[in-house]
């Protein structure tokens, strides 16, 4: 398996979404959307090309596929090298991802 790592901002990502979770539905939602992020992110590491490229091919980002959070409305992002998968953002789908992907601050 390939060494995965996780931009600071895709771990903002998460830690933001999980406070959301807390504060409007509880504990147990919030760990259940943790929960979810793991298991996407265990899924991406096993099987990297299991993510769509849709947006790659849509939008422009070369080489980066989109995976989808089971129960909860987040995508994730995340690219794939030659020894490593990248994280890249974990984004709330009804976003605009464009200018989520492409925002100053993740560079």
């Amino acid at each position: 398996m390939k060494r995965l790592s996780r931009r600071a901002r895709a771990n903002q990502d998460i830690r933001e979404a999980a406070a959301y979770y807390q504060d409007h539905a509880g504990d147990a939602t919030a760990l259940r959307f943790a929960d979810a992020v793991d298991t996407a992110i265990v899924q991406i590491a096993t099987f990297p090309a299991s993510g769509s490229p849709r947006y790659a091919f849509e939008f422009g980002f070369a080489g980066v596929r989109a995976h989808l959070i089971r129960g909860f409305p987040y995508i994730v992002f995340y690219s794939e090298g030659s020894d490593e998968i990248e994280v890249l953002r974990v984004i709330q789908a009804e976003r605009d991802l464009v200018a989520e992907l492409t925002d100053e601050d993740d560079h």
